[in-house]
């Protein structure tokens, strides 16, 4: 086994030659600035350069087409609201989340008018515009991936199937890549959080962190999918970090902290009305870090750590703009305070 993923990854390698198009780095220059401007609440701005970018990429990024579309119920053109949050159920996105006024109050309108009512009916029946079956292979991974995870004794009980199923995982992973090609949105659509949970699953499950007998690097598959456009940067960056477990990106700089349990006492960040509290474990006296992670942001079209710590503070909006993600997990008391030493508050708009 060990020697025929080393035979994989050698295979993959050579293929990483060629860097990101002109025509793909473009795209993101474009949507980094139209981010910018939805930082600056100037929608106007954020359509035209939305739409600039869309014409450098023939299938924008889901996480595109929603932050366009949210530009778009802003200025109540539910026409072209209609259109995007289309695109986005064709590729499975469960746009119905989006009728909830509570926490989606920014589409109110729109599923008042008969725009919004013509998207819940399409919703219940839409055209997939991705490869069915391809999914339902990858759906299966996930299916069988969790089913001893969660049985009663879970990891005590059956940490040898578990490790035998997630190294199965990941040969039928790279066989279905070579026949098929990366798992891209245009190839097996998308879920909530707009990445794909099944192909995520996969590479969470199997980092080199772990203490599994044998673990995998996909950096560099990542990488490539990142290059080719076959995966949005900053999902792919993030799941190089992931992979690694160190910012290798600076996507790691970024995170907002609502909850950390030290067993057996639990400690809760107070959350104040004016903004939210969040940490850096970058900080700006760090210049030849920061220096060094932005010229790898660059390549691969990522906006850089001063532009993307803007966005942070629009965390809580309905846009995904962010780096970053919820923290909220069991740590030491060390590693608490060390947090506690970074954190900032963070207003937003």
């Amino acid at each position: 086994m060990k020697k025929m993923f080393l035979i994989v990854l050698i295979g993959v390698s050579n293929l990483l030659q060629a860097q990101m198009s002109d025509s793909l780095l473009m795209y993101y220059t474009y949507i980094n600035a139209a981010e910018s401007a939805i930082c600056d609440s100037n929608y106007n701005e954020a359509e035209k350069l939305y739409n600039l970018g869309f014409k450098h990429k023939k299938n924008p990024f889901s996480i595109d087409v929603y932050n366009l579309s949210l530009v778009y119920a802003i200025q109540k053109n539910y026409k072209m609201v209609y259109e995007h949050l289309k695109t986005l159920v064709n590729l499975s996105y469960p746009v119905s989340d989006y009728e909830n006024e509570t926490v989606f109050k920014i589409f109110k309108g729109f599923y008042k008018s008969k725009y919004g009512k013509r998207m819940i009916k399409y919703a219940k029946n839409p055209t997939f515009s991705y490869n069915v079956d391809l999914r339902a292979k990858y759906d299966s991974l996930r299916v069988v991936d969790q089913y001893f995870r969660k049985k009663p004794g879970s990891y005590k009980l059956y940490s040898d199937t578990i490790y035998k199923i997630d190294v199965s995982n990941v040969a039928l992973m790279y066989k279905l890549i070579e026949k098929y090609g990366f798992p891209s949105e245009d190839l097996v659509g998308t879920n909530s959080g707009f990445s794909y949970k099944p192909f995520d699953i996969i590479i969470r499950h199997n980092h080199p962190n772990t203490n599994k007998p044998i673990t995998y690097d996909f950096h560099d598959m990542l990488l490539k999918a990142i290059q080719s456009g076959a995966i949005n940067n900053g999902k792919g960056a993030s799941l190089i970090e992931l992979n690694a477990g160190y910012s290798y990106y600076g996507i790691m700089s970024f995170g907002t902290i609502y909850h950390y349990r030290i067993a057996p006492i639990e400690f809760y960040v107070p959350k104040p009305d004016e903004g939210v509290y969040g940490y850096y474990p970058i900080k700006n006296e760090d210049k030849e870090l920061i220096q060094e992670l932005n010229k790898k942001r660059k390549e691969i079209g990522l906006p850089t750590i001063e532009e993307k710590r803007k966005a942070f503070r629009l965390f809580n909006a309905p846009f995904n703009l962010h780096d970053g993600e919820m923290v909220g997990f069991d740590l030491t008391k060390e590693q608490y305070e060390d947090v506690l030493e970074k954190i900032i508050l963070i207003k937003y708009q």
